[in-house]
């Protein structure tokens, strides 16, 4: 049963809502582009194992994606998706890399080969080992029953062929089709139960709470100001900006759509790149609105929780549903 669905990750959005305020000559844009693309094929590839996990039996594999626990103050350790079982627990790395992979356990790296060119990873096998121990550790200080813990780095790209420099590999890398045969060589291993129902609910419960999503600045990151930045309320189909609006109502030129609540996707942009707290002042420059009284009405709609009184007063943005 999965108890943690796998969501978008924040730093997609945030690259994409970048990427739609971000002038198509600026000299960042390449880059985030290739950033933005990477991510991308990295949920394609989480999303890719669901065709294979969706086999497991429900009453006996509880399911967490994306988990990001604390492991020391200012530490965390990241799961992309964890198995938790009456006998173990399996921790899959999920990677979504085309080409020749040539797991160097000599030097600990990854080294992919395609169209000649070769390009260095960090080893996936050195991060699965440290997400290992520092689950072993969370389990220990939160007092649950001492239980196997395994990891396996699942290669999901179609065309990814896997090599290796020692023969120990084989067992920890495998093809994403490969995955329910080796849960199954996993549980005939280890049929002796560790965990009750509580004690898997508690887990699943206990992992969740403590999950912690991981925020930043998009803007830091790569060292654009806001001034730099296209504003306007954007159409959410094709993104054009700015929309004109008339009589309360945004139409897109290209999609023929007219929209009276297009503004909550561009809200929704202010928020992940700019943080949750927006005046009235800061809402009109984005949404390009003149009006005080009318910028107020459309913050207020959404019942946005307000900070202060007055001019001074400011709302706490969060991720909108544009269609609510």
């Amino acid at each position: 049963m999965i108890k943690k669905q796998r969501d978008i990750p924040l730093k997609i959005l945030k690259l994409e809502a970048l990427l739609r305020r971000l002038p198509f000559n600026h000299s960042q844009r390449p880059l985030i582009e290739k950033d933005w693309n990477i991510r991308k094929a990295g949920l394609r590839g989480e999303q890719s194992l669901d065709y294979y996990l969706k086999e497991l039996s429900p009453s006996t594999h509880d399911i967490l994606h994306d988990l990001r626990i604390r492991h020391a103050e200012d530490s965390y350790f990241q799961l992309d998706t964890l198995i938790i079982t009456p006998h173990f627990l399996l921790i899959l790395e999920v990677k979504h890399i085309s080409g020749t992979l040539f797991f160097d356990q000599k030097f600990n790296q990854l080294i992919r080969t395609k169209g000649g060119e070769e390009e260095k990873f960090l080893n996936p096998l050195i991060q699965l080992r440290v997400q290992h121990q520092r689950l072993q550790h969370w389990l220990l200080v939160n007092k649950f029953p001492k239980i196997p813990i395994f990891g396996l780095v699942v290669s999901t790209h179609p065309s990814a062929v896997l090599k290796a420099n020692t023969n120990d590999v084989h067992n920890k890398v495998i093809h994403a089709e490969c995955l329910l045969d080796k849960i199954n060589d996993f549980t005939n291993l280890n049929q002796e139960p560790i965990f009750s129902k509580k004690d898997i609910t508690r887990l699943a419960k206990v992992l969740i709470k403590q999950h912690t999503s991981s925020d930043f600045s998009v803007l830091e990151q790569y060292k654009i100001a806001a001034c730099e930045l296209q504003t306007g309320v954007h159409c959410p189909i094709c993104n054009r900006l700015p929309l004109p609006r008339k009589k309360g109502i945004w139409f897109c030129p290209a999609c023929l759509e007219p929209d009276p609540h297009a503004y909550r996707s561009t809200l929704n942009d202010s928020y992940l790149l700019f943080g949750p707290a927006i005046t009235n002042e800061q809402a009109r420059h984005f949404l390009d609105i003149e009006s005080r009284s009318v910028t107020s009405k459309l913050l207020g709609s959404l019942q946005l929780e307000k900070i202060g009184e007055k001019r001074g007063s400011s709302y706490k943005l969060h991720l909108i549903n544009p269609g609510s």
